[in-house]
């Protein structure tokens, strides 16, 4: 079977999903990723990306996208001119109309060299509502070589109007497993993963996200969870009879 998205995890229904619009070449012109910090939205965006203008899609031996050739290397290594991230100005907390006015302008002008010009609208919960009208004039008439493709957290905080124009995609937490072996396989170079039960603890905190399990490796994140736990711990074996309600009122997530 073809390996799909290889460097998304878990999400198995979603990713074939894709792949079969992505082979059969009817793909919408714009989608919403949703889903909660660390679940791999900008990274499913990559691989969409990729695996749009991947020169070997049609090869059955080969993952899509197959990272390989030389339109996946240059999308994979943030190299291509034709994958563009719109996203908020470092301070702000809302992705103005300005930088939607920007996207509206370039997209008139054709790929420099992919077939697709893809757009990744981060955080685009966080546009107000003049940016998402000015936005949807665009989603309405788009030109046939762009794809749109927005990250959000929550979908509700989009116009009604957006939503009718792009399909929405929800990203699923993932078991506690897959985070665990993810880390494993992942984890940053020189990073120390800690000892013992501490590390299933900080993956358990991390519910189901990998790039809040990422995060939890800092000894600055992991120390108050970890500290916390221990505490709760320590007062459960004093009064074993309150179980869960002592662990629950202690352990922040």
């Amino acid at each position: 079977m073809k390996q799909t998205l290889p460097r998304l995890w878990g999400n198995d229904a979603l990713r074939a999903r894709f792949a079969g619009d992505i082979l059969a070449r009817r793909l919408s012109h714009a989608y919403i990723l949703e889903g909660k910090y660390g679940l791999g939205k900008h990274t499913l965006a990559l691989q969409l990306a990729a695996a749009q203008s991947c020169l070997c899609k049609d090869d059955g031996s080969l993952p899509l996208p197959c990272g390989t050739c030389k339109n996946c290397k240059k999308i994979l290594e943030g190299k291509s001119p034709d994958v563009i991230w719109v996203s908020r100005e470092k301070g702000k907390t809302q992705l103005t109309v300005d930088a939607v006015r920007h996207l509206r302008t370039d997209v008139l002008t054709a790929p420099n060299d992919l077939d697709t010009k893809v757009y990744i609208i981060e955080d685009a919960h966080t546009m107000n509502a003049q940016a998402q009208n000015a936005l949807l004039l665009t989603l309405e008439e788009p030109p046939a070589y762009v794809l749109f493709l927005l990250l959000c957290e929550d979908a509700s905080n989009l116009l009604e109007t957006i939503r009718s124009r792009a399909p929405i995609y929800r990203l699923q937490s993932l078991p506690l497993e897959t985070v665990h072996e993810y880390v494993l396989r992942h984890a940053p170079a020189g990073t120390s993963l800690p000892g013992g039960n501490d590390l299933e603890q900080l993956l358990m905190a991390a519910d189901g996200s990998i790039g809040k399990a990422l995060d939890l490796l800092s000894p600055k994140q992991s120390a108050p969870i970890l500290d916390a736990r221990r505490a709760a711990m320590d007062l459960l074996q004093a009064a074993p009879t309150k179980g869960e309600r002592v662990i629950s009122a202690l352990i922040p997530y």
